[in-house]
């Protein structure tokens, strides 16, 4: 697919994902876009950028691009309850 950059520079952000809940969502086609938009979402509130919902690509044959940094994992999730 042509680069949707057109040959320019982009962002790119990693999302780190536990390999069991990958394994899942790789079983159900629905519930993985729904991850992704959910993600997606998150990305731009966090970073206040637009990105663009589709042209996203899950890496094959590679865990990363670059180099990954190390990552703390939460033992308890963090609940947050929202307006409204």
């Amino acid at each position: 697919p042509p680069n949707p950059a057109g040959g320019r520079g982009c962002t790119a952000y990693d999302v780190v994902v536990n390999s069991g809940f990958f394994r899942t969502l790789q079983t159900n086609p629905l519930y993985f876009e729904f991850f992704l938009t959910v993600a997606m979402e998150g990305l731009s509130e966090k970073y206040g950028v637009e990105l663009e919902l589709t042209g996203w690509r899950v890496l094959r044959n590679r865990r990363f691009l670059g180099s990954i940094s190390a990552q703390n994992i939460r033992t308890r999730p963090h609940i947050q309850e929202l307006p409204g």
